[in-house]
């Protein structure tokens, strides 16, 4: 947690740990928010990575509206035991499919132990979405390796068009490949049909799945 959120530190963020560890010839898969924070990176530091897959991610175009986010989200809550905890998990945007164990799983590994409970471990000060992130346009231009792009067939935040509109943008887009019957969290719904297109998008590449 931080007491100030810099602008695009995320993207900043990437690039320092991939610069710490040396590491070369990235590739790199983000969803959503951390697909736009994996561009953005990118953009920026073009010589690390290889190659990008971004996964519903959304970022901004003027004439378009902007799916709404909370202000701000409850992060200090305690609750008196861990499946009360657990039971309090929430996607956002909601999604009306998704598998149980995936969502246990997730939701065990978002809550930490504290004094009288259990509670979030995300930072509630946190930027909300792309506040951060500079237009989309400008954003797409500036990656420079090839970028797959994945959405779901019934994403609550990515259409058809718009995911053509980001491909088009990108000056190595491939795609847009759509996962027929898949939420925005399409790891929660439609995790193996993902997991395999993952796989032969890396097998592809040569990239190691």
């Amino acid at each position: 947690r931080r007491t100030v959120y810099p602008k695009e530190v995320g993207a900043v963020d990437i690039i320092g740990f991939v610069q710490a560890m040396h590491l070369r010839g990235l590739t790199v898969i983000g969803h959503s928010n951390g697909g736009l924070r994996a561009l953005a990176a990118a953009g920026r530091a073009p010589d690390w990575f290889d190659h990008l897959v971004a996964i519903d991610s959304y970022p901004l175009f003027d004439d378009q509206i902007h799916p709404t986010e909370p202000e701000g989200l409850r992060g200090d809550r305690v609750y008196p035991d861990l499946e009360t905890a657990l039971s309090r998990y929430r996607l956002l945007p909601e999604q009306r499919e998704a598998c149980p164990w995936v969502v246990r799983h997730i939701a065990r590994h978002s809550v930490r132990a504290t004094e009288g409970g259990w509670t979030w471990k995300f930072d509630p000060d946190m930027p909300r979405g792309t506040a951060n992130e500079p237009d989309g346009p400008t954003l797409l231009s500036q990656v420079r390796c090839p970028v797959h792009y994945l959405y779901g067939g019934d994403s609550a935040i990515v259409s058809p068009a718009l995911a053509r509109r980001i491909v088009a943008h990108l000056p190595r887009g491939i795609g847009p490949i759509v996962i027929p019957g898949g939420g925005h969290h399409l790891m929660f719904d439609q995790p193996q049909a993902l997991v395999g297109i993952l796989q032969a998008l890396l097998a592809r590449r040569g990239d190691t799945p």
